[in-house]
């Protein structure tokens, strides 16, 4: 639990920051835009949004323009369904519990954001050091055959002791970066890069071949940033991406 309160500081420490930094910006924009909005004007007409067209998040392709709208809710459901067997049925619910701080969640909390059928980024030689492991144990979550290690946020961090010799974090770069060790190839694969609005700060293997992961996202820099369930099939590339919204 103090791992999981670790990484959550972690998380809303770098997307505070964020947060400020945009309203600073905001206010100076707003400011220029009223001293210059008698002088401008536009006629050009605004794309309404198409969701059939291609959306692209962090190293997430989502829907592709040539499904058709009934596809794609046919697949979303299939999809949907089948990650409610994996939280349900293998327990996963309890572990999304203790991480959220919210007793008896439910599937119906949680809202199908995207899905993509394809890890971008191909594996490469990479073995974890000995010490990375011992340092970065806080980050590290290994799968139940000790075959995968999944790295949830070593990436950009400089661990430290204090006088006790209990390790903590000392300094953090402002992206993060989601990789997976696959121990027996001995390969080091990047699952998912985010920018500063978005971090994450706990994972849970499901089986063998899939992880759910908790984090924060908050692009727009509001006060409240939405809390998002990745849930990763290592298998076959697959990543479904869901909001997280407590029913009262």
């Amino acid at each position: 639990m103090s791992s999981i309160l670790t990484s959550i500081k972690h998380c809303t420490r770098v997307i505070a920051g964020i947060s400020i930094l945009f309203s600073v910006c905001c206010l100076a924009s707003c400011n220029n835009r009223n001293n210059t909005s008698k002088e401008l004007k536009t006629d050009a007409p605004v794309t309404a949004f198409d969701p059939e067209k291609e959306i692209t998040n962090d190293s997430m392709i989502t829907h592709h323009p040539a499904v058709t709208r009934e596809d794609s809710l046919l697949a979303e459901h299939e999809i949907d369904s089948t990650n409610y067997l994996l939280v349900f049925k293998n327990k996963t619910n309890i572990w999304l519990d203790t991480s959220l701080g919210r007793p008896h969640s439910t599937w119906s909390d949680f809202h199908i954001l995207e899905y993509s059928d394809k890890i971008i980024h191909a594996p490469s030689p990479g073995t974890p050091e000995k010490q990375f492991l011992t340092d970065y144990d806080m980050f590290l979550k290994w799968s139940p055959d000790s075959s995968y290690i999944f790295d949830i946020g070593s990436y950009g961090v400089t661990m430290a002791k204090d006088e006790s010799g209990k390790l903590y974090v000392e300094s953090e770069d402002v992206d993060s970066e989601i990789d997976l060790y696959n121990n027996k190839a001995k390969t080091k694969q990047r699952i998912l890069f985010f920018g500063p609005s978005t971090c994450a700060w706990d994972a849970h293997w499901m089986d063998t071949s899939h992880v759910a992961m908790l984090g924060l996202c908050n692009p727009n820099a509001d006060v409240h940033p939405d809390t998002i369930l990745w849930i990763i099939n290592i298998k076959n590339s697959f990543i479904s991406k869901y909001k997280f919204s407590h029913s009262q």
